[in-house]
């Protein structure tokens, strides 16, 4: 059985209905199994009418105690998140002010490293327009 076969037909309600009552001439195991079987409907309805009426009288209370406990949980929660939110905060103002604080250092540093790699591709270039030279001074002697 697949399932959705128990969906397409609904709850199953026979086990809920009233047993048939035997005929006057059905065997001895018929009635004992009718009889076992009232027995146990019985006992079932007479649980659930008193689990009905412990509900009846401490269910109210019970859910809000539930209700109370959970609301505590929350409030606990919300606490962490606001506490965990300033240390976010902290961090990020922290980061902010050391970057300030360093910023005029690293703005040095890139324009002396600016002007090192300038120096550097001038002097290639003055080595290149040398050897430019030396091979036309060469070329001419020959």
């Amino acid at each position: 059985m697949c399932p959705g076969a128990a969906l397409d037909r609904g709850i199953d309600l026979s086990r809920y209905e009233e047993p048939p009552v035997p005929s006057l001439d059905a065997d001895v195991d018929t009635r004992n199994a009718l009889l076992r079987s009232s027995y146990t409907s019985q006992e079932y309805l007479s649980q659930r009418a008193t689990n009905l009426a412990l509900l009846k009288q401490y269910g109210k209370d019970a859910w809000l105690i539930s209700n109370e406990q959970v609301s505590g949980e929350l409030a606990a929660i919300e606490r962490e998140l606001a506490a965990a939110r300033l240390s976010v905060e902290e961090v990020e103002r922290n980061r902010r002010d050391l970057q300030e604080k360093v910023r005029g250092e690293l703005i040095g540093l890139e324009e002396t490293w600016r002007s090192t790699v300038g120096r550097a591709i001038e002097a290639e270039v003055a080595t290149e327009g040398l050897r430019m030279q030396i091979a036309q001074r060469r070329t001419q002697q020959r």
